[in-house]
C-alpha cells in the first residue's frame, strides 16, 4: 500500500530517487553496531592516584566537595566557582574579575625548587615573604603562629588590609613548608573586613581544619 501511494501522487526524479536512496544507507549505516570492542579512556597515573587519595579522605561535611590542587587537599564550598591553571588555584562564591580579583575566596600556590632557584631553604623564603607583606604601610598583623617541630613546617599569618579603605580585607594564610624537597604550600582564605568573624567561624575555620598534605603534584 505504501509503494503505491508514492507513485499515485510522488513524480519521481533522478535527484530525488538519490536523495531516497542516501536517506536509506545513513538510516543503515546509523544502526548498525560498532566494530570491534569498546576501549575506555586510559587513565594516567596521576589519575588513579587522585582517585585513590579522594577515597580515603573522610565523607566531607555537607555543602562542601574535597578538592586536589598541587599537594594538598583541602574542602570546598560545593557551590564556589573554581579557577585554576599551573600556577594558582582559586575558588570564590562569585565571578572573578576581569583581573582575577575576588572579595571572598580561597587561593592555593605552590613554590617549588625554592634552594635552586634562592639559594635559600623553603622555611626561610616563607618569613621573607611574610615580612614583605609586614612592611607594607598599609598592612596590620593580626595574628602569627609557627610550628617548626615536625618535618612539614606550619605558619599560620593574618593580616588586615587597608590599601583601599571602602575595600578592606582580611587574609588568612596557611604555610606547609618543606626544607627537605624544597617547596611550600600556601593557601589562603580572604574575607572583606567587616564580614571576617562571620566567615572565620562559619566557613574558613572548618577548611583550615581539614588541610591534608597528599603526595599528587
Amino acid at each position: 500500500m505504501l509503494s503505491i501511494s508514492i507513485r499515485s501522487h510522488i513524480k519521481f526524479t533522478p535527484i530525488l530517487v538519490l536523495v531516497f536512496l542516501a536517506f536509506i544507507v545513513t538510516a543503515c549505516n546509523y544502526n548498525k553496531a560498532p566494530e570491534g570492542p569498546y576501549l575506555a579512556p586510559q587513565l594516567s597515573i596521576n589519575d588513579i592516584k587522585l582517585i585513590k587519595v579522594v577515597g580515603d579522605l573522610p565523607t566531607p561535611p555537607a555543602e562542601y566537595e574535597w578538592t586536589v590542587y598541587k599537594g594538598i587537599a583541602f574542602l570546598k564550598p560545593t557551590f564556589w566557582r573554581e579557577y585554576k591553571n599551573n600556577k594558582i588555584y582559586i575558588t570564590s562564591p562569585v565571578p572573578l574579575t576581569q583581573t582575577a580579583q575576588y572579595a571572598t575566596g580561597i587561593s592555593v600556590r605552590t613554590i617549588e625548587n625554592i634552594r635552586i632557584q634562592n639559594n635559600i631553604d623553603a622555611q626561610t623564603a616563607t618569613m621573607k615573604l611574610i615580612n614583605i607583606i609586614n612592611k607594607k604601610i598599609t598592612t596590620k598583623k593580626l595574628e602569627f603562629t609557627k610550628d617548626f617541630s615536625k618535618p612539614i613546617k606550619v605558619v599560620r599569618y593574618r593580616y588586615l588590609d587597608t590599601s583601599n579603605p571602602k575595600d578592606a580585607f582580611i587574609k588568612h594564610m596557611h604555610f606547609l613548608i618543606n626544607n627537605e624537597e624544597s617547596y611550600i604550600h600556601i593557601f589562603d582564605y580572604k574575607s572583606p573586613a567587616n564580614n571576617w568573624d562571620y566567615q572565620w567561624k562559619n566557613r574558613a575555620l572548618l577548611i583550615f581544619n581539614n588541610l591534608n598534605p597528599v603526595d599528587i603534584f
